[in-house]
Order: C-alpha cells, then structure tokens, then sequence
C-alpha cells in the first residue's frame, strides 16, 4: 500500500487538535489505558504497560508510512493534556476502514469524541480517498453508539456475540452482541455548539 502522508498542519477544530501520536505521548496513553471503561469497551491489550505504549506509537509510525492505518492522539489545544486517540485500519482495496478510539476520563462529556471524530472522517475520506467507514461498537457501549449516531453513520445491523464485555482475550467475560455502523461520502455530519456525550 502507498504511504499515507499525516496531514500538515495538524487538524483541528475548537480546543481538540488531531496529530500522529510520538514518543512524547508514550506516558499519558499508558495511563489512559488503565482506565476500566478503555480497557471494556476497547480491543487493548491487557495489563497496558509502558513497553506496550511504546509499542503502539511505533506500530503506529509503521502503519502511516505502509499506508496501512492512520492513528492520531487527540490533545487539548488549550493546555497540551491528552484527550484521546483516534483512527482508521484501512482496506485499501474497497477503500474502506474501520475507525476507533478512546477517550481518556476528564473529557467525557465534552464533545471531544465527537470532534475527534469529524475531524478523521473528513480526513478519510477527502485525503485517502475511502468510500466507506464502520464502526463498531458493544450494544452496551451507549456512549459509542450514540456517537455513531450523531456522525450520520448508518446502524447496518446486529452482529451476535461480538465483543466481549470485559478486558480483551478474557474469555470469561460475557459476550454481547455489537452494531454495526457504516458512513458514506456526503453523509458526514458536522458537530455543532451543542454537540455533548459520554464518550
């Protein structure tokens, strides 16, 4: 796959600037990954330890450069703090990826997730060229689904028995069925003022 070029300069919209994360970034990502509703909702590895953090920002390098995903960390423009990270897993022959993310505690509730979110569709699709996006997400992962929602994704349907609602690879944890979500070009729905979740 051709190398994906991150955009320059950073996008941004209002407090929450999108970049690829690096090496500067490594702790607050380990910390952020030790929250309980990360670690439910998400596919990290667990226990999340520095070495891993590490890990993901340099998976994340080798990602853009093989054209392959395109990561970001979501920073608070008003005073450099972590908001979350965000990004798509890329299909390059339907043109196609999957975007997740997280968001660290304190800024639930504040639409970050949401601008966030914006912000790396609009890249999608203007920049790489995707024809779709999906998302998925745990039918108890309210937040998320809402999410979905307000971006104008589209719920496709229901896929049984696809998460697990706990730590990733802990079999003993309950499964729980998961929607499917999908966004075309043009249907992308820009936040506004009013635009708050629980992310």
């Amino acid at each position: 796959m051709p190398e994906l070029t991150p955009p320059d300069p950073p996008l941004s919209r209002g407090r929450v600037l999108i970049r690829p994360p690096g090496n500067g970034d490594v702790d607050a990502i380990t910390a952020a990954c030790q929250d309980p509703d990360i670690v439910r909702f998400t596919r990290i590895p667990t226990p999340y330890t520095r070495e891993r953090g590490q890990k993901f920002v340099e998976e994340c390098r080798e990602g853009w450069k093989q054209g392959r995903s395109a990561n970001f960390v979501g920073i608070d423009l008003h005073n450099g703090m972590l908001l979350g990270s965000i990004g798509l897993v890329i299909d390059e022959g339907a043109a196609a990826a999957e975007i997740g993310y997280w968001v660290v505690p304190d800024a639930r509730g504040s639409g970050v997730a949401t601008t966030m979110g914006w912000l790396v569709a609009t890249y999608g699709f203007e920049a790489v060229g995707l024809k779709r996006i999906t998302l998925e997400a745990a039918i108890t992962n309210e937040a998320s689904n809402r999410l979905a929602e307000r971006l104008g994704f589209t719920r496709e349907g229901v896929m049984r028995s696809a998460w697990f609602d706990g730590e990733a690879g802990d079999t003993k944890a309950p499964r729980v069925d998961a929607h499917l979500w999908s966004l075309l070009p043009g249907e992308l729905h820009e936040p506004d003022a009013e635009d708050r979740e629980e992310e």
